[in-house]
């Protein structure tokens, strides 16, 4: 299992990209979405991820 997390100021895009890898990805978990660069970074510090999109 890999861990990941969204980062894109866009919703439609997190959304978007949340469900492709939901339903295509079973081997892709995403622990967190972010909405800027800022809060991206602190969620990669405290997660720490193996993928980010």
């Amino acid at each position: 299992m890999f861990t990941a997390i969204i980062i894109d100021d866009e919703p439609k895009s997190i959304s978007s990209l949340k469900f492709v890898l939901e339903k295509n990805c079973h081997q892709v978990k995403v622990l967190e979405t972010a909405r800027s660069s800022d809060e991206g970074y602190e969620k990669i510090k405290q997660h720490n991820p193996d993928i980010v999109f």
